[in-house]
């Protein structure tokens, strides 16, 4: 009896091992794994880091093993889908971990920013992951849920945003509201209202082409979704958000020849608020020595630079060598130690010319390949890159974990839609 009963535990052990180790249980596994990352992604990309971390961790096996599935499949025809822009991320990520290694073997600097590259390695992987998952398990009720969850924890970061500036003090936070008068959701203002003029792109561009997703979601709770956060961006009050969100949208209407009365719509709105709200007046007009702290910040940089044109200062290092830059030449204000507050001048100090170089075309061909596509997702990455590069221009988005989740798992979904139909 004692026999039959191991043999019988061993012939299930071993089809249990045959299972495990077959490829349609690691398969299934990682399929899921994408659905649950992103769940975790809709819930917590303007919510809660933490949570948008953990979306991270359960991308990362999906990540390994559908590039692997992906490059193994297709072989020597695999380079083929490798778009340019993929190809400059994979640059910037290479100069990333070049540059923090050798300032630490050189200068003994720190690696605390080594493991920040996943920001971007990710994403970059994560395109095979999401085409597999989107064509094979995501389905249309899967869709629904991933769509009404991004925008309901979005609407809530807004509305407890806004009742924070009625009541002083956030809900959900359970804080007194940092800045005075200003909306600034569950985040720190920035990356939050930066990372909101990016959401209503998506959500201006979905409402467009609401025809186009009608069976995910209706296009009253759409503009339900786009009316609250509209609000909310609009007593962010942060000045950069507001433009990288009302200059890009006449680039929706490129082909439809209404690109000048939108430009006109969305200017008209600016100046009106600037003359008939006092908030609006005061961030746009009477804030000079924000705009002064920047020029500042500007001049270091281009100095920095100069002195380490070729490798730069270290990836994510100007801001830590601010005091020094100003003390030698003489840049106002000691205690004003930031970033950059522009994505290309922060690349440009911290990984030299060729990170500058790598970024630049990242941008430009993402926009590119968005505009070439002539799909309704197409167009929606098209001015999401706009929008991106306005608000880089002034403000370091590019290096903001609250608002990278964000960014890039946007980059990564749009190119796999590109490689296969979603």
């Amino acid at each position: 009896m004692r026999q039959q009963t191991w043999i019988f535990c061993q012939t299930i052990l071993t089809k249990l091992k045959r299972y495990v180790h077959s490829k349609s249980f690691f398969y299934t596994l990682n399929l899921k794994l994408t659905f649950f990352s992103l769940i975790f992604f809709a819930i917590g990309a303007f919510t809660s880091i933490t949570i948008s971390s953990i979306s991270h961790i359960l991308i990362l096996s999906p990540c390994i093993y559908f590039t692997y599935l992906f490059l193994k499949e297709n072989k020597k025809e695999s380079l083929n889908y490798f778009s340019l822009s993929q190809w400059c991320l994979l640059g910037l990520i290479l100069l990333m971990i070049f540059s923090i290694l050798f300032f630490w073997l050189r200068y003994d600097d720190s690696l605390k920013h080594f493991f920040k590259f996943k920001f971007f390695l990710l994403p970059l992987l994560g395109v095979f992951a999401y085409r597999e998952a989107f064509e094979k398990y995501i389905d249309l009720k899967k869709r629904k849920i991933l769509l009404h969850l991004l925008f309901i924890s979005t609407s809530v970061a807004s509305v407890s945003g806004l009742l924070a500036v009625i009541l002083g003090f956030n809900p959900i936070k359970s804080h007194t509201e940092l800045f005075e008068g200003r909306n600034s959701g569950l985040f720190y203002i920035q990356p939050y209202s930066y990372g909101l003029s990016l959401f209503l792109i998506v959500l201006t561009g979905l409402i467009i082409h609401r025809e186009k997703i009608k069976e995910y979601i209706k296009t009253p709770a759409l503009i339900t979704y786009w009316v609250v956060n509209f609000l909310g961006l609009y007593f962010t009050y942060t000045r950069g958000a507001w433009i990288s969100y009302f200059l890009p949208l006449p680039f929706f209407f490129l082909r439809k020849k209404h690109f000048i009365k939108v430009l006109m719509l969305g200017l008209s709105t600016i100046l009106l608020s600037i003359v008939f709200n006092p908030m609006a007046k005061e961030r746009f007009l009477d804030n000079s020595s924000s705009i002064t702290s920047r020029i500042e910040l500007f001049k270091a940089a281009l100095y920095a630079f100069s002195e380490k044109p070729i490798l730069g200062w270290g990836f994510d290092n100007f801001q830590k060598n601010v005091p020094y830059l100003k003390e030698k030449y003489n840049l106002g204000r000691r205690d004003v130690v930031l970033k950059s507050h522009n994505n290309y001048l922060e690349t440009l100090v911290n990984l030299g010319i060729f990170g500058f170089i790598f970024l630049v075309l990242f941008h430009f061909s993402w926009a590119y390949e968005g505009f070439k596509s002539k799909t309704w997702i197409g167009e929606i990455n098209f001015v999401f890159v706009i929008s991106l590069v306005l608000s880089g221009m002034v403000d370091t988005t590019w290096v903001m974990p609250e608002i990278l989740f964000f960014i890039m798992t946007t980059y990564s979904f749009m190119i796999a839609a590109k490689i296969k139909k979603i």
